[in-house]
C-alpha cells in the first residue's frame, strides 16, 4: 500500500504526525487489515478549513504514486 497522508492544518503546529506513523507501522485502526508493506509517499495539510485544497492535493499524490489517501486529525493514542 502506498499512502498519501493529508493532515489537518489546524493541528500541524502541535502534532508532528508521530501517532499517524505509529498507527501505520503497527497496522492498527484504519490499517488493521493491511497485509503488505505500508509506504508513505507524501504528507501534506488539507490547506485549512474547510479543506478546499484536500482534493487537488490528494489527486497530486495519486499522480505521484499513492494508491490510498489517509486523512489524519492528530488523534493521540
Amino acid at each position: 500500500m502506498k499512502v498519501g497522508l493529508i493532515r489537518c492544518m489546524q493541528t500541524e503546529d502541535m502534532c508532528p504526525a508521530t501517532t499517524d506513523f505509529k498507527v501505520m507501522k503497527e497496522k492498527k485502526l484504519a490499517f488493521k487489515d493491511v497485509e503488505g508493506e505500508i509506504e508513505v509517499i507524501g504528507v501534506v495539510s488539507c490547506g485549512g478549513c474547510p479543506g478546499k485544497k484536500a482534493v487537488p492535493r490528494a489527486a497530486e499524490m495519486v499522480r505521484r504514486g499513492a494508491d490510498t489517501i489517509a486523512l489524519a486529525s492528530c488523534n493521540q493514542r
